[in-house]
């Protein structure tokens, strides 16, 4: 990308004092209009279900995000490998402005100064990042649409990949039954029911109506998970959601803390604990985006792992060539489901392989 930029100054450096680095690979975007039309509740459920099955060892995290497009609305995240997003349409926005510098209605502020003399030269002594003119502007002869609206209706419209035709051989339908015997179905969820779309304030629901109702299989729960690969890294509020609705939400937050239940003085509770998350997903204690996102930043999204044949990288980090090193990679909340695939038989262990590479 640093050889198509505009001008050497908006080139990404990395500065030697940084030394918090890793990788990320790109999130595959098939059947991604499928996932956005995943209820709330469904996801609450899954979360709740491996909670109890596992005894507390596996409680995936969900996080509450802003939904750009119905302000003041939140949902439960599951784009990007912070679960970062809860809609297409602001997933393609934050995608405009931070990887291609293209501003829109949901995210009109520039992020940078630099290259930018235009804006400085019609509007002079004027910080480029406090802007408001988007430059992508709905276009009236197409309702009113731009171009992340077409973006994302591209991406809920890309069919979910199939699976192989060699699914129904034996030695596969063994690898079947032993994914889900070892624990790997407790986060790689195989079978999900789309719902009805929210509404967003003030026009048509979040999803089109045709992707209400779908039996999927993702072969994954969309919540965040400390499997041991985790890097410290939390989301970075402001690029993803924008200064200004960042700042506003944690106005919110300061106003309606007072009145939400408070620990028991003297015994101090961690809010990144599972008792924490769930009284706030119940409703018992309010949200909190900068907290929950810091909670997170030991954790991953789960991989959904159809169309899994087809990657030569695995891992949110792209570090894994080899299926088998990847699943000997989750440890933290997946250390007793790699324990018991390590103890499977030679003949075990491959025809769980061969499941894997039918998705």
């Amino acid at each position: 990308m640093n050889d198509r930029a505009i001008c050497p100054e908006i080139q990404e450096r990395v500065p030697e004092t940084e030394t918090v680095r890793t990788t990320r690979l790109t999130t595959n975007t098939l059947g991604d209009g499928y996932v956005e039309a995943i209820p709330d509740e469904t996801l609450l459920k899954i979360r709740k279900d491996q909670c109890k099955a596992s005894r507390g060892k596996i409680c995936g995290q969900a996080i509450k995000v802003l939904v750009p497009e119905s302000e003041g609305a939140d949902r439960i995240g599951r784009f990007g490998w912070k679960d970062q997003h809860a809609s297409l349409l602001a997933f393609a926005a934050d995608a405009y402005l931070n990887e291609m510098g293209i501003t829109s209605r949901l995210q009109p502020n520039e992020v940078t100064t630099a290259c930018n003399p235009t804006v400085t030269t019609i509007i002079p002594n004027t910080d480029p990042t406090k802007i408001t003119e988007p430059n992508s502007l709905p276009d009236p002869t197409d309702n009113n649409l731009e171009d992340i609206d077409h973006f994302a209706s591209f991406m809920r419209s890309l069919k979910a990949p199939a699976r192989d035709t060699a699914t129904t051989t034996p030695e596969v339908m063994q690898g079947e039954q032993l994914f889900t015997k070892i624990g790997c179905a407790s986060c790689h969820v195989e079978t999900i029911v789309t719902g009805k779309s929210p509404a967003a304030p003030g026009g048509p629901g979040l999803h089109p109506d045709a992707l209400e109702n779908r039996t999927i299989h993702p072969y994954s729960d969309f919540l965040l998970h400390n499997v041991g690969t985790g890097d410290g890294i939390s989301i970075a509020l402001i690029e993803h959601f924008g200064r200004e609705r960042v700042h506003r939400r944690m106005r919110e937050l300061e106003g309606a803390r007072p009145g939400t239940q408070q620990p028991t003085k003297g015994k101090p509770e961690d809010e990144c604990s599972e008792s924490y998350q769930t009284a706030m997903l119940e409703g018992e204690k309010h949200p909190d985006l900068l907290r929950d996102t810091l909670c997170a930043r030991n954790k991953i999204r789960t991989a959904p792992l159809w169309g899994l044949r087809v990657r030569s990288r695995l891992m949110h980090d792209g570090a894994s060539v080899e299926l088998s090193e990847a699943i000997r990679r989750h440890q933290g909340e997946a250390e007793e489901v790699t324990e018991r695939f390590v103890k499977l038989k030679p003949a075990e262990k491959k025809a769980l392989l061969a499941f894997l590479q039918s998705l």
